[in-house]
């Protein structure tokens, strides 16, 4: 049954003890991860949000009532533990924070129990992902989420630290608004009030911020929720947060500078990491970033965005006796005629091959130019 924790407050995470605690009285409350009795001792390594804790249960310590209740401890039971920070006497544990210490109970309380999860709560998991989303609420006690959730959390507060001494003001933009003509289809709210209207979801701060311009604000951003109805990207999905700022009396240099000072300040504190230990701080020139036109991106990476070092470069084929399917990543059989920036074949001319009894005509509407990813000089597998 479960027991109130009225009376107790925890006084550290499980990870922020240490050998530097040897000998305090604490109290931790979390979730059991396992729990393993040895007959006459048992060990239960309790987790929350900072890591994993050891707690060692033993009769003579804690008393036949709190003995009983480890006991009854299994995966995922929450529990509240009062004992003392020891050093371990067993081996040490390298792979964890705590691996050097031990909390020895004297007093415990079974805040709630648990029934058996349909899965393990460990990182890494290989389970269907459906499953996963049925139960959220256990998926997200995993350490690899909670760490990814973290480390946002880390980096959305420094990106505002280092704005606001950049002397922006975060301002908060309406959601329910006017639909505005931008490059996908507005989410709409139907108005109780005004019956037959809509409120259009926000797929930018843009007319919000051209505004506050206008009204002196030269310095604005805001991490700003947006919606989008469109397809599935890899990099966005219906509802995304964005960081939306805007400049007044200011060049394309100065935007530039802030932004690539906003990255590098980001890079080296966003997850909690001291800028001494950080490799960027090994580098003696400043930080600074490859400015490149349009002809060369789209030339070189086929694309606007950044081609992250993936080059593009046209090819044509020279069909074998198999077969090439359309919208497929194999070539099938036969090998490259060539590689190169222009189709040796003639780049929009009618094509003919035959071998092998295949016989292909490509007229120039129907020519395919296919891509082929070339890594930092080397090719890679596959077609792009």
């Amino acid at each position: 049954m479960a027991e109130a924790m009225r009376g107790l407050k925890r006084t550290h995470r499980c990870g922020e003890l240490s050998l530097a605690h040897a000998g305090e009285t604490v109290t931790v409350m979390g979730w059991v991860q396992k729990q393993r009795n040895k007959g006459g001792i048992i060990f239960v390594d309790l987790r929350d949000r900072s890591g994993l804790l050891q707690i060692i249960f033993e009769e003579s310590d804690c008393g036949g009532e709190n003995f009983a209740k480890a006991e009854k401890m299994r995966s995922e039971f929450v529990v509240a533990v009062v004992g003392t920070v020891e050093k371990r006497a067993g081996a040490v544990n390298e792979n964890l924070a705590t691996g050097e210490i031990e909390i020895r109970a004297k007093e415990t309380r079974i805040l709630s129990e648990a029934e058996t999860p349909p899965f393990p709560i460990e990182a890494d998991s290989r389970t269907k992902e459906e499953l996963r989303l049925k139960y959220r609420y256990l998926d997200l006690r995993r350490p690899d989420l909670q760490r990814n959730l973290i480390l946002r959390s880390a980096i959305t507060a420094n990106i505002r630290k280092f704005l606001t001494e950049e002397g922006f003001l975060e301002i908060e933009t309406p959601i329910l608004g006017k639909s505005t003509p931008e490059g996908a289809r507005d989410y709409l709210v139907p108005s109780r009030v005004h019956p037959g209207t809509f409120y259009g979801l926000p797929q930018s701060p843009q007319l919000f911020k051209q505004l506050l311009m206008c009204s002196g604000y030269d310095r604005y951003f805001q991490i700003a929720k947006c919606f989008r109805d469109e397809d599935l990207r890899a990099d966005r999905q219906p509802e995304f947060t964005q960081v939306d700022m805007e400049l007044s009396f200011v060049d394309v240099e100065d935007v530039i500078d802030v932004n690539e000072r906003l990255i590098q300040f980001v890079c080296r504190t966003g997850s909690g990491t001291s800028s001494s230990a950080h490799p960027l701080d090994r580098c003696n020139e400043p930080l600074w970033f490859r400015q490149t036109g349009y002809p060369f991106r789209h030339g070189t990476h086929g694309c606007i965005g950044d081609g992250k070092g993936l080059r593009l470069r046209r090819i044509c084929f020279r069909f074998g006796a198999g077969r090439f399917r359309q919208g497929n990543q194999r070539q099938r059989a036969g090998n490259y005629a060539a590689e190169e920036n222009r189709c040796p074949c003639g780049y929009g001319k009618g094509l003919r091959r035959k071998r092998a009894g295949l016989s292909l005509h490509w007229r120039r509407r129907e020519l395919q130019v296919f891509f082929r990813k070339v890594y930092d000089g080397r090719r890679t597998d596959g077609i792009g």
